[in-house]
């Protein structure tokens, strides 16, 4: 949006809105009258709260977004802060509490956060006519360390092994969906037959967990799909009763959709170069430096500085641009390191192409939930990184040199 004055939301009534989905921090909704154009084909973001009153996430701030993201990935969405008042966010609530649109497991842990002051407002990605299709890829790369950066008890496993098939692993101890589960890898490879191999498995995750799985989620005329209930798409899609038959026409209309844009690529070269270290070698610094070990949980990182400002990003993007990461001062690989992980974990829109009277129209991908990452977690990411790792290290002990090979497919 190009106004400088900001719409105002209290303008619009709790049900000209309707629940479209939610993450772990933020609930978003869709404006669904026509009353207000100023509001036509948006989404509204806002900030959640668990049931004792703790906020999940931090106030509104598309500061960062807007000037930090968007120079570096110009494929993110546009966002507008937007005011929101306590009376408003209350009568969402209950509206959404007496239309129990959200996930029983959602209601029953998290609601509105009401003392928030802000939304944030974007274009509605999802709505409209024809399909859309939220992608969560993850990490797109196997990171090439600099050796005397990362510990040599984890550099063969990191360097051989998706992060993302050995974080599967972890969750639920099992190998059984390796072989054929999702990998990041052969989504971002750019090559036809595996980027394929990704969204046919993607879907597989979609009817395995019943549409619950966040890595893909399909979309048609705004209203979310699930594989027992596909009417949502029964208007434009004859076949949408056979699974076998919306696998095949997803498959034509992903692909070459992921294959044209460069939104991947560019997605994995920030990933990477931002993560040049690897929290091994970011922690081996902090230990070194400022005598800190990641390793407890428990310790105090306030020597490591505050969250940064967005000045202070600004200022660490123009010297990441002209200085090699062995020149980085240590609170600047810190910086680095959240914003890769920033990159790590957004979410993609995809809206394929489509035919019309007018002619061809291009497909569009954006990418959404780019939020800044909080510098207090990085004792928690490191531990959870060693706990995978370490796991997947005793699973592969157990394993002759022929099944090791067999789980070697994340390196293409």
């Amino acid at each position: 949006m190009t106004s400088t004055e900001p719409p105002s939301i209290s303008s619009t009534r709790p049900e000209d809105w309707s629940y479209l989905a939610e993450g772990g921090a933020n609930l978003v909704l869709t404006y669904r009258s026509q009353d207000n154009s100023a509001f036509n084909r948006k989404v509204l973001r806002l900030r959640k709260r668990n049931k004792a009153g703790k906020s999940l996430g931090g106030e509104a701030d598309t500061d960062f977004h807007n000037f930090i993201i968007q120079p570096l990935f110009p494929h993110a969405v546009e966002l507008e802060t937007a005011p929101v008042e306590r009376e408003w966010l209350q009568g969402v609530q209950k509206m959404l509490d007496e239309e129990e649109t959200r996930p029983q497991e959602r209601r029953e842990t998290s609601e509105i956060d009401v003392e928030s002051q802000f939304g944030i407002l974007a274009d509605d990605l999802l709505g409209g006519e024809g399909f859309a299709f939220e992608i969560k890829p993850k990490w797109g790369f196997l990171p090439s360390f600099l050796e005397s950066e990362l510990s040599p008890s984890t550099r063969s496993t990191k360097s051989t092994y998706c992060r993302f098939c050995m974080h599967r692993y972890h969750r639920s101890g099992s190998l059984n969906d390796h072989a054929e589960g999702y990998c990041p890898l052969d989504l971002y490879s750019g090559e036809e037959a595996r980027v394929r191999k990704a969204v046919d498995d993607l879907f597989s995750l979609w009817v395995s967990s019943d549409g619950e799985a966040n890595n893909f989620r399909i979309f048609h005329s705004g209203t979310r799909a699930t594989p027992g209930d596909l009417s949502p798409l029964a208007a434009s899609f004859e076949a949408a009763s056979s699974l076998s038959s919306l696998r095949e026409h997803i498959l034509s209309l992903l692909v070459p959709a992921l294959l044209s844009s460069p939104l991947l690529a560019n997605l994995c070269q920030l990933q990477s170069s931002l993560d040049s270290l690897d929290v091994d070698g970011l922690a081996s610094r902090i230990s070194t430096e400022l005598n800190i070990d990641l390793s407890d949980p428990s310790v105090d990182l306030s020597p490591l500085g505050p969250q940064p400002t967005v000045e202070e990003w600004q200022s660490f993007l123009s010297t990441f641009r002209q200085t090699p990461t062995s020149q980085l001062d240590l609170r600047q690989l810190v910086l680095s390191y959240l914003l890769s992980a920033t990159f790590k974990d957004c979410s993609i829109i995809v809206r394929p192409s489509t035919s019309s009277n007018l002619g061809q129209e291009e497909a569009t991908l954006k990418a959404i939930d780019l939020d800044p990452k909080p510098i207090k977690k990085l004792a928690k990411w490191y531990e959870l990184d060693r706990a995978i790792v370490e796991n997947w290290k005793k699973m592969l002990e157990g394993l002759s040199e022929e099944g090791r090979d067999k789980l070697r497919k994340c390196s293409g």
